[in-house]
């Protein structure tokens, strides 16, 4: 057998776990003056910078707001456009993790989705643990697993 690594993890499926979203939060879309805030963040699911202002345009990132201060940050991408799926991604500024704004976030995307007739899907590294338990906490189901296959030393049969 080849070796192989596990790279990465993709949700298609969400059983629903009866999590209701808080009534009490404050989300909105991101608007061009949150572009700077987002442009300085050093975080992956910021990139491309180049693309965040067509994002914004778009209304493909949520604002979740703690008083004046960002609180997190959701992404709303329509995968391919004659199908109905749409990615989720979420961040959560460091003064704000571990107290569930992540898992708000991603309710009320789902609900957007939800309203708009579209397929919630989510993609996580093998590494993000933190991501997977997320995901599970809210009802996703890992359907597949994306693998390399290390092939350097494979030897066909004609040779």
């Amino acid at each position: 057998s080849l070796p192989c690594m596990l790279l990465r993890y993709l949700y298609m499926e969400c059983s629903d776990q009866g999590r209701q979203l808080k009534n009490d939060l404050n989300f909105r879309y991101a608007g061009v003056s949150d572009l700077p805030f987002m442009q300085q963040q050093d975080d992956e699911v910021f990139e491309p910078k180049t693309l965040l202002k067509e994002s914004v345009e778009r209304k493909g990132i949520i604002i979740l707001e703690q008083g004046d201060q960002i609180a997190g940050c959701g992404f709303l991408t329509q995968v391919v456009a004659e199908y109905p799926y749409c990615d989720l991604g979420v961040w959560v500024d460091p003064a704000f993790r571990r107290q569930g704004y992540a898992i708000q976030i991603m309710l009320y995307m789902m609900r957007i989705c939800h309203d708009n007739g579209w397929l919630p899907i989510c993609g996580c590294d093998a590494e993000n643990t933190p991501s997977q338990g997320l995901l599970s906490k809210i009802g996703f189901i890992c359907n597949f697993k994306l693998l390399e296959f290390d092939t350097t030393n494979l030897k066909l049969y004609n040779e």
